[in-house]
């Protein structure tokens, strides 16, 4: 077995332990504000063989493997064979998915290969113009793949794995009435948060794929609180608040605790 994939590393799943972090290359989605630039198009590739993979496995404390993007549903094959080897190894299964491809993720789930993913929910789901906006896709793309989108949470909502659902804000690009109302078709559709975890994700401007996000400033942490409070106000969920510029200081050696990466307002 030979995988292509773009970085391999070693990190914390928050709230879940040490896990073995495998980024697979190109998306479907062209986000102009997307940190992940030489991931998402392919810019960086490496050829690992299942040796090789085992090895790093077996380096030990690693809990769970965790294959993201790009959007790692592009590459069927590969997450079958990462997520069986992960099982013979005893290892949780965890997936970072952009929610596009049900075929893909109905099929990991009917085969019991999943126990943990985490998803993006972008835009509210009603509004095409504004997804289409927030992924860099045209209007009729977008359409049809919102309802992909919509499927594959329905998959979900109907699975008892562990579901994290992050929305980035953005900003001058997601409002609080963005988020708001996606918050509110999600309880729609039956997203119950009382199992579900919702996560406002702080944006940073790190290796956009538009160079024009690369000038807006990251999100600060007060306004991130006050969409927090304003959901939990109004639809009374555990909303939890992650930050990233902490995450990235801790990839470069400052120590941070975990509850000063991501905290709940509840």
């Amino acid at each position: 077995m030979k995988l292509l994939i773009s970085r391999v590393d070693r990190a914390p799943l928050i709230g879940y332990g040490l896990s073995l972090m495998l980024w697979l290359p190109g998306c479907n989605f062209r986000c102009p504000w997307c940190c992940f630039r030489d991931v998402v198009l392919g810019e960086r590739v490496l050829e690992i063989t299942a040796d090789e993979l085992k090895r790093f496995i077996s380096e030990g404390g690693v809990k769970y493997i965790h294959v993201t993007g790009g959007e790692p549903t592009l590459h069927p094959n590969t997450l079958e064979e990462v997520f069986t080897l992960a099982r013979d190894f005893d290892l949780a299964c965890s997936l970072d998915t952009n929610l596009s491809r049900p075929s893909v993720l109905g099929r990991l789930l009917r085969r019991g290969l999943l126990d943990h993913v985490t998803c993006d929910v972008k835009a509210p789901l009603s509004d095409v113009a504004k997804y289409s906006e927030v992924t860099g896709l045209n209007i009729e793309v977008m359409r049809d793949l919102l309802r992909k989108i919509i499927e594959s949470l329905r998959l979900l909502i109907g699975s008892s794995i562990d579901l994290e659902i992050r929305t980035v804000v953005v900003p001058t690009l997601i409002s609080e009435v963005d988020i708001l109302k996606l918050v509110q078709e999600l309880l729609e559709l039956g997203i119950d948060f009382t199992k579900v975890k919702y996560v406002l994700q702080q944006y940073v401007p790190v290796n956009t794929l538009s160079s024009h996000f690369r000038g807006i400033g990251k999100t600060e942490p007060k306004y991130l609180k006050h969409i927090a409070e304003l959901i939990h106000e109004k639809y009374g969920i555990r909303v939890y608040i992650r930050l990233i510029d902490k995450l990235l200081e801790q990839a470069r050696g400052v120590s941070h605790a975990e509850s000063e990466i991501e905290y709940c307002i509840e």
